[in-house]
């Protein structure tokens, strides 16, 4: 299942950026056909105006590269903010060379409300940072973004997730591949854009599986506990879980603030799951750890959520055995958490229906493991696509100042083309219901235009 690739090979960007592609297949359109009209939204946040920020990836003729970054921002009630690029939307070119594609993962707003992105652009990992008004900010490594990739060793990177410590300086959770492997790598940039080199004292930090690992190991989340300590989640390939068939495991890993291991989580700084993969993680207030993702068994996936003990154990509080999962009558993936006032742990995701159709999922869980069946009755809601196609998912979500679910994601057109897709956002009430407040109808669509509000 997994191919080893000799040093010297330039590993294909739609491989290098898998530390996302969980997310999205956003970044593997880059290369795919030109003609495809592919648009997702990766991330989502609410900056203090309550405005609603998405970054992703649009594929139009406007770039031909193929995928190309799109930071989207949208008012409250959903109408696209004309001061943000004049547009509502924001996708700077040149960055990587002529016929480069690029896309955007995961982003974050900084205390002066400037937006930080990250994502991959050509073979490297790039993390772009905006002015309140869309232009890029050119403070920062005085372009406005940077990008980290090394010839001299012939590797690939991709960033997959972001956060923003005390101090203001950028952390990165991604992937690098060396020629031979992919190897979960967390990188540590100064609010100017220059690598921290008291990070490690290289500005990053290399996780790499070693006996472990068959060679594909991505991280897609990343979060800080209140001492400041690092924590990554994403998957590996493991021998024992190749040997039953999945060929995946899931994986938390913690650093000190210096970029070093933090043996004392776990005796060896990191804790594995066989048989499963991680998609997001948070921090409760109690300083568990909780993580979605989704379990495999007999080839089937489900939705799952579990919760770690600071020390790295499984809290038997939780669900009685650390872990709850998703409905086992369906294929479910777990993509995003969020966690409100109350302490509900909130998923989003998608699930797989009859007839090959998918459907944006939204679980709500009490802090016992059980479902909330204060949301819509079950503790889940099940949206079918509003775009027409089959397939609608969520990628990211946030939760706003009212406790309104907002999703965004993406979904398939009616065309019986597989690789036609818009972007779309949805904004739930905090029953479940769709909030039609919220562009009339409860959601938005974007095609690659951006300015087009389909409905």
């Amino acid at each position: 299942m997994v191919r080893r690739k000799r040093r010297g090979q330039r590993c294909p960007l739609a491989v290098a950026t898998a530390v996302y592609l969980m997310i999205s297949a956003a970044v593997a359109g880059a290369y795919g056909n030109p003609q495809n009209d592919r648009d997702f939204g990766n991330a989502i946040v609410v900056d203090t105006r309550e405005r609603i920020v998405i970054v992703g990836a649009v594929h139009t003729s406007e770039f031909p590269g193929g995928m190309h970054l799109a930071v989207w921002r949208f008012n409250p009630d959903g109408t696209p903010d004309t001061m943000f690029n004049s547009t509502g939307r924001a996708a700077p070119s040149g960055i990587g060379g002529e016929g480069s594609g690029s896309a955007g993962a995961s982003l974050v707003i900084d205390s002066d409300g400037r937006i930080v992105a990250v994502g991959a652009v050509g073979h490297s990992m790039a993390i772009w940072r905006f002015n309140d008004d869309g232009t890029l900010d050119t403070t920062f490594n005085s372009t406005g973004y940077v990008t980290q990739y090394d010839p001299s060793v012939e590797y690939d990177a991709s960033g997959g997730a972001l956060c923003l410590d005390s101090g203001g300086r950028i952390l990165v959770a991604g992937a690098t591949c060396n020629g031979s492997d992919h190897d979960v790598t967390v990188w540590r940039f100064n609010s100017d854009g220059t690598l921290d080199t008291s990070f490690s004292s290289t500005g990053y930090v290399v996780a790499d599986s070693a006996d472990d690992g068959w060679g594909r190991d991505f991280v897609a989340g990343i979060a800080l506990d209140s001492s400041g300590r690092i924590l990554v989640v994403g998957r590996i390939m493991t021998r024992a879980s190749t040997e039953t068939g999945t060929g995946s495991a899931l994986r938390v890993w913690r650093y000190h603030p210096d970029g070093t291991v933090d043996t004392s989580f776990n005796s060896v700084g990191y804790v594995t799951v066989e048989n499963a993969s991680g998609s997001d993680i948070a921090m409760d207030r109690h300083g568990r750890i909780v993580v979605v993702g989704y379990v495999e068994n007999d080839f089937r996936h489900q939705m799952a959520v579990w919760r770690f003990l600071p020390g790295g154990e499984l809290d038997k509080s939780f669900n009685s055995v650390g872990c709850v999962t998703g409905d086992a009558a369906f294929n479910s993936f777990g993509r995003a958490i969020a966690l409100d006032p109350d302490g509900l742990i909130v998923v989003a995701g998608q699930t797989h229906g009859e007839e090959r159709e998918s459907d944006m999922t939204i679980w709500r869980y009490r802090s016992d493991g059980a479902p909330d069946t204060t949301f819509n009755l079950v503790g889940y809601v099940r949206h079918k696509t509003v775009t027409g196609g089959r397939e609608s998912k969520g990628n990211d979500m946030v939760l706003d100042s009212a406790g309104r679910i907002l999703i965004t994601g993406d979904g398939l057109k009616p065309d019986d083309n597989e690789d036609n897709y818009d972007m779309v956002t949805w904004r739930l009430s905090p029953d479940g219901t769709l909030d039609t407040l919220f562009n009339g109808v409860g959601y938005l669509i974007r095609d690659g235009t951006g300015a087009v509000n389909l409905r």
